[in-house]
């Protein structure tokens, strides 16, 4: 069952309505469509009729969904009191049968009445209007995305893709349409490029997943490299979560989609100066900005509920900072457990959270910590500020956030902890060799031996990569990586082990020039391992 959400673009911002009401007859239409509507989908919709004076309008509600419909001689009895239809419908279904008569009753006190539309088979559609005193924002004009302009919507339900192309026409954004995943490579391949590409995971030939894999393995580079975001069900979004990290799919959304929260996402997906845009419109993927390195590995908390928001700060760290541990929470109460249980090097903190706000949190925290926080919120006042750092916050960003402005601040107040992280650096980071002896049984000799043959073997592996990327082969690249990690973690050369699993990940995103880089990484990280190793086999 699919939820869709109808607000036009041009919707005033505010309305004088009796909430309380509204949220009351809504709720009963939307319980009885949901109830009764087994497959298909349930639409609420909004409009607003300007009348003469334009302070006022008509707002329009219509809640349709696709359920078995009403015959027209029960139309009527279903707004009485305790009256059910005829049939298994009800039976299977049950209730009082009040649901639409509350919702009735209350529309009438609010001057209005609900009519409904309904055919057997096909479903039914109630609808109701208010009268309201609206206000439009005189200073605001539609936003325009400054560098997407041309989208494609791979979406099986029509309905939904019209809906989504009016969002995105909204902001200036040209869409196509294209309603089988089966056709999205030969569509892709005679039209100009797409800016970004919106493909909704529940499709019956290829799944939105599958089409992505596809995209990527049949498609030149400079085409499969677009921005794809990947449009996923509530109820499904852990499993193919993960199923799309293991994908490389980067960027994924859950219906319905709020306007809000998607123009968000593109607004940073396109802002070049902020290296969010990690999937560009272009064959190029280096950063423009590049963080500094640091000799430890920072434990970085984000508490944050947006959970676009939360992604995209992930990203850049992962972007700028790829050896940090990320740990998340979505709320203030949440923030506070996980830093108990963590002991992060720095935490960024949303002001606005649920359950506990992010100013709570932090006085909670210094309680017990003088731990850097750095405020992250959407309102710049000088107000709120000043309330972010009487609660003992060390720093402030302001929503959208920038790259560089973040790892700049990030960095601040890390690079106090560099010295004391150097001089506590412990050597097992590289090479865990006792870890290794345990695993041995106290058998020195035989780790001995397997440092010998680990030296020859990965020079070896080395030396084959380099051939295999020089050629141009990235399969037989990721098999060599793939059985390198396995050598490198076995012999518990962690960091290498490391470098090789984000490489191995990484490797179809990245240019030739980038390859290259991150063999000269791992060759330093080998470096590393194995002065210790030799060290470990000389006594």
């Amino acid at each position: 069952l699919k939820l869709i959400l109808d607000i036009p673009e041009d919707f005033p911002r505010y309305a004088m309505v009796d909430p309380l009401r509204v949220y009351q007859i809504l709720s009963n239409l939307l319980s009885n469509a949901v109830k009764f509507t087994e497959k298909g989908e349930v639409e609420i919709a909004v409009n607003c009729a300007i009348e003469k004076d334009k302070d006022f309008c008509q707002i329009g509600f219509k809640v349709r969904d696709t359920g078995p419909g009403i015959r027209k001689d029960e139309q009527e009895k279903i707004f009485k009191e305790f009256s059910q239809l005829n049939g298994s419908e009800s039976i299977k279904h049950g209730g009082t049968g009040l649901g639409l008569v509350i919702a009735s009753s209350l529309a009438k006190l609010m001057n209005s009445r609900i009519e409904l539309e309904s055919s057997l088979g096909k479903g039914s559609v109630f609808s109701f209007s208010i009268p309201a005193k609206v206000e439009h924002v005189q200073d605001d004009k539609p936003f325009e995305l400054r560098q997407i302009k041309r989208a494609l919507l791979v979406y099986e339900n029509q309905e939904s893709a019209n809906k989504l192309k009016q969002m995105l026409a909204g902001w200036r954004v040209k869409s196509d349409i294209l309603n089988q995943s089966s056709a999205v490579i030969k569509h892709i391949k005679n039209h100009p490029p797409y800016d970004v590409i919106l493909i909704d995971n529940e499709m019956s030939v290829l799944s939105g997943l599958e089409t992505i894999k596809e995209l990527r393995e049949v498609l030149p580079f400079s085409l499969a490299s677009r921005p794809i975001i990947l449009m996923i069900e509530p109820e499904k979004a852990n499993h193919i979560a993960i199923e799309a990290h293991r994908l490389n799919i980067r960027y994924t959304i859950t219906k319905p989609i709020a306007a809000p929260e998607l123009l968000e996402f593109l607004k940073m997906l396109e802002d070049k100066s902020s290296d969010a845009l990690i999937e560009a419109a272009s064959s190029h993927f280096m950063d423009k900005y590049s963080a500094p390195k640091l000799g430890f590995k920072p434990k970085i908390l984000i508490a944050e509920d947006n959970e676009i928001s939360l992604n995209l700060l992930k990203e850049i760290f992962a972007r700028q900072l790829p050896s940090a541990d990320i740990f998340t929470a979505e709320d203030g109460k949440q923030a506070l457990q996980s830093f108990k249980k963590h002991d992060p090097d720095i935490i960024l903190m949303d002001v606005q959270m649920p359950v506990m706000d992010g100013i709570s949190a932090t006085k909670e925290i210094r309680k017990l910590s003088e731990v850097p926080i750095i405020a992250v919120s959407v309102d710049s006042f000088e107000e709120e500020k000043e309330m972010c750092f009487a609660a003992g916050m060390n720093g402030f960003i302001a929503k959208p956030v920038r790259s560089r402005e973040l790892i700049d601040e990030i960095l601040k107040h890390l690079m106090n902890l560099q010295e004391e992280h150097e001089i506590e650096a412990d050597s097992d980071e590289i090479f865990a060799h006792n870890e290794l002896l345990n695993t041995l049984d106290d058998d020195k000799d035989a780790l001995i031996e397997l440092i010998k043959l680990s030296e020859k073997s990965i020079e070896k592996k080395i030396t084959e990569l380099r051939q295999a990327i020089s050629a141009g082969e990235e399969d037989n690249a990721l098999a060599l990586l793939h059985s390198f990690k396995g050598s490198a973690s076995n012999m518990r050369y962690k960091g290498l082990a490391e470098h090789i699993r984000r490489f191995e990940h990484d490797y179809s995103l990245l240019e030739k020039d980038q390859l290259e880089l991150r063999l000269k990484q791992i060759e330093e990280e080998w470096e590393k391992a194995l002065q210790l190793a030799l060290q470990v086999k000389q006594g």
